[in-house]
């Protein structure tokens, strides 16, 4: 059911959008107007997740290669002819949690290319397009986007046995500083949100059932709510930074953690 149409007529990149938090983004911009192209890994989940939508496209696309990210972009300004919104959701813990010095450097490589270097390069690819197109939230300015990193909690607070996932998260948060200040003078707001633990819709391999529950436990234990966040919750504050209500709204990190 249509929540509104306040993005009729925007164009919407959301990556790691067949799953969790990333689909749940897509649904909502979807929703409220939006055609949304969906970047992932897992290309024929992309697929059928964007073929559920009103007007959407799903891209197979490794968002840490430079040159796959670029054609998976070329393609969506082919087919709609702008970029208003950029959520770089893509991410994850990738490894179960242990101790910094038990980390080979090829897997903090691996969490740091994909937590942080793939929004770089998502970022990066968008702003021609970006800053071709009219003003987002208004004021008469050139150019206009919104771009919204999705960081972590992790980012905020030491998580035990998560050095490298929390660095990469932490990157992100200088990165949208100085993104939002490079790209005020083209109406481009860059801000990030830093969600607290958000109940997972598929398996991600590194937890079982037990160990789930104990940390839903121990999390809602550090929460003003008592209650775990869910993807539609990230996905609100989403849509609220890239609408009209958010336009003087940049270089801010919200976290969205249930108050602890």
């Amino acid at each position: 059911m249509t929540v509104s149409t306040r993005f009729a007529g925007k164009v919407a990149i959301v990556t790691g959008g067949a799953n969790g938090i990333g689909r749940a983004t897509a649904q909502r911009l979807a929703d409220e107007g939006a055609a949304v192209a969906i970047f992932d890994r897992l290309a024929d989940l992309a697929k059928s997740t964007a073929a559920k939508l009103p007007k959407a496209l799903g891209f197979g696309v490794d968002v840490t290669d430079e040159a796959a990210v670029q054609t998976a972009v070329d393609a969506v300004v082919a087919e709609w002819g702008r970029i208003d919104f950029l959520v770089n959701n893509a991410g994850g813990a990738m490894i179960s949690p242990k101790p910094f010095w038990e980390y080979d450097l090829r897997t903090v490589k691996f969490i740091t290319d994909v937590n942080y270097f793939s929004q770089w390069i998502c970022t990066k690819a968008v702003l021609p397009a970006m800053r071709a197109g009219g003003a987002a939230g208004g004021g008469g300015l050139r150019g206009g986007g919104r771009i919204v990193n999705i960081s972590s909690g992790s980012a905020l607070r030491t998580v035990d046995g998560m050095a490298a996932y929390g660095a990469a998260k932490a990157a992100i948060v200088n990165m949208t500083h100085a993104m939002a200040k490079e790209l005020g003078a083209d109406n481009i707001t860059v801000n990030a949100i830093a969600p607290g633990f958000i109940r997972f819709r598929r398996e991600k391999g590194i937890f079982s059932e037990a160990q789930m529950e104990q940390m839903m436990q121990g999390v809602k234990a550090t929460q003003a709510l008592q209650r775990i966040g869910e993807p539609e919750d990230i996905a609100g504050v989403v849509a609220f930074l890239c609408s009209a209500d958010a336009q003087h709204i940049s270089g801010q990190v919200l976290a969205v953690d249930g108050g602890s």
